[in-house]
């Protein structure tokens, strides 16, 4: 099934262009759209590369747009998710992206990535992908540009005019039909991002002191932790394994500055920890000065329905979109 999936929805689009309305195919690359997408830390100097083409008339007004300025304060906008196990960690970690009809976003990203992949991704050694453990991601995140599509310009989208009659070989009942519309103009569109960069850590730990842990802090939250408590609880004296601090970019400048700056001592146990700049003003404003403009944060698609005019052929690529995903979802299930 998933063959004859491929080749109705396979084939991808021609331009490539990280830009608000553009259409793209998430069926290109299901399952390995990080691949397209910096969504975890590459060396590569580009942060979108997924094929997508302009579909709609929109005008700057109707995109609301937020960049960063230089000067702007950083006080650190982290983020705690605790993940009873690697599904869930793959969940938190893709939780900004969201893709309409899609139940488990997170697959189209991540679902082919294998324990060694998983685990390289993470910081963590492969032995610790397991279903033994349990994990608490934290990560802290600096957005350098987001824009989004406005409400009102989103409820009243216009097909460019080469592309008006897109939807005329649209055939109700006919899934090929969808399919080959899907080749040429793409499965869904753009509707807002988010690119700037973020640190992030796994932090691995056996079930039972994991769920107490969870449940102290579900009670009290980590704001009432005397900093020695935060140092402690998230560090080898409690953890099977605290994992490398990553960067969303792969900026190794960045990774070679937190090994060395985020470095704490558990006893006899050396480890680099993430919390170490949670309120630490002058860390931020170190780190502040390193973090660039080289991930891919967040990401919002929308089905392409507003190129019908037709409601029954509307509903007919909706459903079949919808099914198609579902049959990608339940077909790439992870073991965990």
């Amino acid at each position: 099934m998933l063959y004859l999936l491929l080749f109705l929805f396979g084939e991808s689009l021609a331009m490539d262009s990280l830009k608000i309305g553009n259409a793209m195919n998430i069926f290109g690359r299901y399952g390995f759209m990080g691949v397209s997408m910096k969504v975890v830390g590459r060396p590569q100097p580009w942060v979108f590369r997924e094929p997508s083409v302009d579909v709609f008339e929109i005008m700057e007004d109707d995109i609301i747009s937020y960049t960063d300025k230089d000067g702007a304060i950083f006080n650190g906008d982290f983020h705690m998710e605790f993940c009873d196990d690697v599904t869930q960690l793959l969940e938190a970690y893709f939780r900004e992206f969201r893709i309409e009809h899609a139940k488990e976003p997170w697959k189209a990203f991540a679902a082919s990535w294998s324990d060694e992949a998983i685990a390289k991704n993470f910081g963590l050694n492969t032995s610790y992908i397991a279903h033994d453990y349990c994990y608490v991601l934290v990560r802290l995140s600096r957005n350098k540009e987001s824009k989004k599509l406005s409400d009102d310009a989103a409820s009243n989208l216009k097909p460019l005019e080469h592309i008006k009659h897109s939807s005329d070989d649209v055939e109700y009942g006919n899934a090929a039909s969808v399919g080959n519309f899907v080749k040429k103009f793409g499965s869904h569109y753009i509707m807002s991002y988010t690119t700037g960069d973020s640190l992030y850590q796994v932090i691995v730990y056996h079930p039972p002191v994991y769920h107490r842990l969870k449940k102290k802090l579900r009670k009290t939250g980590i704001t009432s932790l005397r900093k020695v408590e935060l140092q402690a609880f998230f560090s080898p004296w409690y953890a099977d394994h605290v994992g490398q601090i990553l960067s969303s970019s792969g900026n190794s400048t960045i990774a070679e500055w937190a090994k060395s700056a985020l470095r704490s001592r558990s006893f006899m146990f050396p480890y680099s920890s993430l919390l170490k700049l949670y309120g630490n003003e002058k860390l931020l404003r170190e780190l502040d000065k390193k973090l660039e403009n080289g991930a891919l944060l967040s990401l919002e698609l929308k089905t392409l329905t507003p190129l019908f005019n037709d409601q029954t052929k509307k509903q007919w690529f909706v459903e079949v979109i919808s099914n198609v995903i579902e049959l990608w979802e339940s077909n790439m299930r992870l073991s965990y």
